[in-house]
């Protein structure tokens, strides 16, 4: 009986071992089970995480949406990637606007993350629950949720700074547009001698009605024939990089074949798709008209003064042999014959009784000299007859030797020419010039000596007149007052010379007159 008893007892502790075994397993195994399940769960979530990250990235990609619908779905996306969704509600603000999903409130179970674009807060992104919940890592939610709204934060931090990047380059490209068309000037984009864009007025002033005409077609076809090598040469040039002048006038060539002026400025841009030239075109065909026209009014205002200062010559001329002839003969003739009376009262008056007529006489006589003698310098001064008679170089040699004279003042002149090479009907123009210059150092320049050299240099002959004066300033050589110096100057102008006046406080005053040399 006592083996039996030993015998059950050995099983009923078998079995309880067994069981234990059993337990044990069954717990290890439930263990498992749980870890099983939480790791499946968390799995879920981070997948729905992902889900929800793929989802709202396709959503802010899709550009035909309005940013009203895009927020509005990226809300129920959000929704369904928390733990919750059934009590999960979301707002987002950007820019001032709200968008909610339905039934939001807000509660104390809450994360929210500031929207930043370009460090400055344009909104923020909240998610509540409704209800309390088991607690976690952040109140309610875990710190996967927090990483997950972090990384929906960045990504609509990166869309909505990358919308207004566009936005702003969009208002940019149509005011750019809206300039060009509205510019008062041609204007071409083109790229590898290529037209790319031309405004409204480049198609107007070429003859274009559209740019379907001309898009894609050569640059140079708007240059006449004889300006595109060089056109080619700055194109090539301009695209390398290279130096080339950006302004330049040429010839334009309009659709129907006809030609005009035209003035262009190129520059080098660099666009989204590669370097590109950008061209201003303008018509100056009235500004050449304006152009040649004030070039021939300047001629026949030239040929005008010219003619007036002949004319003026020829009178003094005439009124100078007037005086000479006719007036200087009637007053030689009135002395001779008073002089013949008085002759005659001499010899008849043995009695003296007729002295005081005689006296009288002589004294008219006296004034007749002097009047003959006055009528002669005038006769002079408004033509030199040497000057016809002898040439230029001995009517300057005369008019030093009279300044000196009159002046007082050391003269000389200088030069190995026997001649001055110059048409004759300006020869009264290079004396006036030399006659000006000697009467300005007598009345302003306080000089003692003057000098005047004339020579020949390369293809002028050269007039070098110099005092050791206080010298002319520069505000008096260009004043609008010293119409002296402007007569001068008109006067070398007329027979294509150069009149250069320099002044220096010690060394004087040198005026320098240029003639061309005319070979006869």
């Amino acid at each position: 009986m006592k083996k039996l008893r030993n015998i059950k007892k050995e099983i009923n502790k078998s079995k309880s071992v067994k069981n234990n075994t059993i337990n044990k397993a069954n717990s290890k195994q439930k263990k498992v089970y749980d870890i099983l399940k939480s790791t499946t769960h968390n799995l879920n979530e981070r997948v729905k995480e992902l889900n929800c990250l793929y989802s709202i990235s396709n959503i802010l990609n899709e550009p035909s949406l309005p940013a009203e619908k895009i927020y509005n779905r990226i809300l129920k996306v959000i929704i369904s990637s928390y733990q919750y969704p059934e009590i999960t509600v979301v707002k987002l603000i950007v820019d001032g606007n709200e968008y909610k999903t339905k039934y939001f409130k807000e509660t104390t179970w809450k994360q929210s993350k500031p929207i930043i674009v370009r460090n400055k807060k344009i909104g923020e992104l909240e998610i509540c629950y409704l209800k309390k919940c088991r607690k976690a890592d952040e109140g309610p939610f875990l710190k996967e949720e927090r990483h997950l709204l972090n990384s929906i934060v960045q990504l609509l931090s990166q869309f909505i700074g990358r919308k207004r990047i566009e936005n702003a380059l969009q208002q940019s490209e149509s005011r750019f547009r809206t300039l060009i068309e509205k510019a008062p000037v041609a204007i071409s984009l083109s790229r590898s001698g290529l037209h790319l864009y031309t405004n409204k007025m480049f198609l107007k002033m070429f003859g274009y009605k559209s740019n379907n005409e001309i898009i894609r077609r050569p640059v140079l076809e708007q240059f006449a024939l004889q300006c595109r090598e060089e056109i080619s040469i700055r194109t090539y040039l301009r695209e390398q990089n290279l130096p080339v002048p950006d302004v330049y006038e040429s010839v334009g060539l309009n659709k129907k074949g006809s030609e005009f002026p035209i003035h262009v400025t190129v520059a080098r841009v660099n666009l989204e798709d590669g370097p590109a030239i950008i061209g201003f075109f303008s018509d100056i065909t009235e500004r050449k008209k304006a152009e040649e026209e004030i070039k021939e009014s300047r001629e026949q205002l030239k040929n005008f003064a010219a003619h007036l200062q002949t004319i003026r010559e020829e009178e003094r001329t005439y009124i100078s042999r007037e005086l000479h002839d006719n007036l200087g003969q009637s007053l030689t003739a009135l002395r001779i014959d008073l002089h013949n009376i008085i002759t005659d009262i001499s010899e008849k008056n043995k009695k003296g009784d007729l002295n005081s007529i005689i006296k009288q006489a002589y004294d008219l006589i006296s004034i007749i000299d002097s009047t003959i003698q006055t009528m002669r310098n005038i006769a002079r001064e408004l033509r030199p007859s040497i000057l016809d008679n002898l040439g230029l170089l001995s009517a300057i040699e005369w008019q030093i030797r009279e300044f000196s004279k009159r002046s007082g003042m050391k003269c000389r002149l200088i030069t190995a020419l026997n001649k001055i090479n110059i048409e004759t009907e300006h020869s009264i123009g290079i004396f006036r010039i030399i006659q000006e210059s000697l009467t300005n150092v007598l009345r302003h320049s306080r000089a003692t000596e003057v000098t005047i050299k004339i020579f020949e240099k390369e293809i002028n002959t050269v007039v070098a007149i110099k005092d050791n004066g206080c010298g002319i300033s520069k505000n008096d050589i260009y004043s609008t007052k010293s119409l002296g110096l402007l007569g001068m100057r008109e006067r070398a102008l007329i027979f294509g010379g150069e009149l250069l006046i320099k002044g220096d406080k010690t060394s004087g005053t040198k005026i320098t007159l240029k003639i061309p040399i005319t070979k006869n």
